[in-house]
């Protein structure tokens, strides 16, 4: 199943009709407090429409935010939004890694890679494919 027909079948059920939609500003201050007053997040989830999920990636997502944008420490946010701190930690790594990878995958060209044509053995390709791979793996865990 794609996951624009998980979408779909998400949006047709009441409790997470707004699943995916793009968060408005009042909806995202309206979710951090309901979090901050210690709301269950499956409750949460329910008045908001969303999914588990996406409730908790959004509720991550603020966290950091709030960490960059305040002195607030990990700790701090941790007590704020009651997820733990190595969650949080988890999350915040996550979101590096990945704009880590982005920013390879930016610098990658079409020209990089190999056509038909080219007379690079597939291994070699893969060999180098694996070393950005291992180099991103190690920025990950910095």
């Amino acid at each position: 199943m794609s996951f624009n027909s998980q979408l779909a079948n998400l949006r047709e059920q009441p409790e997470t009709a707004r699943a995916g939609l793009k968060w408005t500003e009042d909806e995202n201050d309206q979710l951090m407090k309901d979090v901050m007053d210690g709301m269950d997040f499956n409750e949460v989830a329910k008045k908001h429409q969303r999914t588990l999920i996406g409730i908790t990636s959004r509720v991550m997502t603020n966290a950091l935010t709030m960490m960059n944008d305040s002195e607030l420490t990990i700790q701090d946010v941790s007590k704020l939004v009651h997820i733990s701190e190595d969650e949080i930690e988890y999350f915040r790594q996550k979101q590096e890694y990945k704009a880590d990878a982005r920013k390879v995958k930016k610098n990658v060209t079409k020209k990089d890679i190999p056509s038909n044509n080219d007379n690079i053995p597939y291994q070699d390709f893969m060999i180098v494919l694996t070393e950005i791979r291992d180099y991103l793996k190690i920025i990950a865990d910095k």
